[in-house]
């Protein structure tokens, strides 16, 4: 028999990776409750303990602790892999709401794990699902000159309709007037430098932002505008926040869209509206 077949070694398998201990495996069940009068004691739960499992390729039996567990189907080897029956998760290790979609072949389940071997992954912030104003969003990218670099942005103090209109007039005079089936939304984007690979600064720059509808479409630089004269020409520091306020003119049954790094996979996306 190939050596696949042999006594594989014996495995340790932790409470962190599988919450298979010998208190799951042989638990008492659970006392009912306490009659009227009667002082509620705390339970204990017992300290977790290592379980240790040997296995054999061909065989139905796995040994926990030394005690023989027969399985319904046997223990395989396909392309080089080890292969286990679900059932034997299912019956020592916790696992909950086993199911098979046969629909799609798709099986479905539950066990408790140590939070800490949980994947995390970031909120994508994409052009159909945008963040909103007042939180603050990281977007990491790749830079010629400063090279891996995470900024972070924010739209806050967000202003539309009558008061976003005075907002503009008492900045710019001379700001387009919208029409009847337009209004101005007013607010400010911050931004953070957050971390530098290969230096200590990161200069801002106006073609860096955009501004687009919830098509994607850009709007022109007419209708989004700074709500200050001079260009922003600005060199942050690392966790240094500057803060730019920004007029959009756009309909008003749209609310318009910041955009850095356009049409970028990487684009991050903050939806402009008030609150």
């Amino acid at each position: 028999m190939r050596n696949t077949l042999k006594w594989i070694s014996v495995i340790i398998i932790t409470i962190s990776l599988c919450s298979c201990s010998i208190g799951t495996l042989f638990q008492s069940k659970s006392p009912t409750s306490q009659e009227k009068g009667e002082s509620q004691k705390q339970i204990q739960k017992p300290e977790a303990q290592a379980a240790k499992f040997a296995l054999k390729v061909g065989s139905p039996i796995i040994y926990v602790n030394d005690i023989p567990i027969e399985l319904d189907v046997a223990v395989q080897e396909i392309d080089g892999r080890t292969m286990v029956p679900l059932s034997f998760f299912a019956d020592y290790c916790q696992m909950k709401d086993l199911y098979y979609e046969p629909t799609n072949e798709t099986i479905t389940f539950s066990m408790p794990v140590d939070p800490s071997f949980l994947p995390t992954e970031s909120k994508i912030i994409r052009l159909e699902q945008p963040g909103m104003p007042g939180e603050w969003y990281e977007i990491a990218f790749q830079d010629e000159f400063t090279g891996k670099t995470v900024l972070a942005f924010m739209v806050d103090q967000v202003q539309t309709g009558k008061e976003a209109s005075k907002i503009v007039a008492q900045h710019n005079p001379f700001a387009t007037q919208p029409a009847e089936n337009e209004v101005y939304t007013t607010f400010h984007l911050q931004v953070k430098l957050v971390s530098l690979e290969s230096t200590d600064h990161y200069p801002l720059d106006d073609t860096l932002f955009h501004f687009v509808d919830p098509t994607g479409v850009e709007i022109p630089i007419t209708h989004a505008f700074r709500l200050q004269e001079e260009s922003i020409g600005e060199v942050l520091q690392v966790n240094q926040v500057a803060s730019i306020p920004y007029a959009a003119l756009h309909s008003p049954d749209v609310s318009p869209v910041f955009s850095f790094i356009n049409n970028d996979e990487k684009a991050i996306y903050i939806k402009i509206q008030a609150s």
